[in-house]
């Protein structure tokens, strides 16, 4: 299957799609920056991993004539998700799933080394341990917050390296498994402060 953004004139209802529909790759999670700008999550990387893309459209929807092909913004060795976009448009969050005490990097390279080790066998040493039929093996959602800035071309850019919120703390925001950074996350207006929700304490499932 396939997800692709699509533009709905609701004066006149016509719909436009914008993305082009690839086999296997998604479009999700988009958010207007502008009149002009989408930023929006997807698998459209050459590695195949969810990472940011821009999407920038004409002043005129309604004559657009084929798709707009995105430009991907970030570039990092894991999956991220649960974008979200400060109202000046200089900072994002997004969530990623790390070990608590390593960054993104080093997390994959963990990963990577277990992976080539072939071992798959875990130990178990506080609850909770399971949902249903997911196994919580270490990796938490954390948020990441970098700074971002519009280049003369109109592209954003990253202008600093991301922070993860809660390093070295062994918990999740958003919290598994439903949660979601629409309803767990927020931006002051500033756009200075980040807010979030995770558990109570590493040992607690209640937020």
């Amino acid at each position: 299957s396939t997800t692709t953004l699509h533009w709905q004139d609701l004066h006149s209802n016509k719909n436009v799609q914008l993305t082009r529909p690839i086999w296997g790759k998604h479009d999700q999670q988009f958010t207007w920056i502008d009149k002009n700008t989408i930023l929006f999550l997807s698998n459209r990387a050459s590695s195949d991993l969810t990472q940011i893309f821009q999407l920038t459209l004409p002043d005129d929807l309604s004559t657009l004539s084929g798709f707009i092909e995105p430009t991907q913004i970030t570039n990092y060795s894991l999956n991220i998700d649960n974008l979200l976009v400060n109202r000046n448009a200089t900072r994002l969050a997004f969530s990623c799933q790390v070990y608590a005490n390593l960054d993104i990097e080093q997390t994959n390279a963990r990963k990577q080394a277990e992976l080539d080790s072939g071992r798959t066998i875990y130990k178990f040493d506080k609850l909770y341990i399971r949902h249903w039929d997911e196994y919580y093996t270490g990796l938490r959602n954390h948020p990441f917050i970098v700074s971002i800035n519009r280049q003369a071309n109109g592209i954003f850019q990253l202008s600093s390296n991301p922070v993860d919120v809660l390093l070295n703390i062994d918990s999740d925001s958003p919290t598994k498994p439903f949660g979601d950074a629409k309803a767990q996350w927020s931006f002051s207006a500033s756009g200075n402060s980040f807010a979030f929700t995770r558990q109570h304490d590493e040992d607690s499932s209640v937020a």
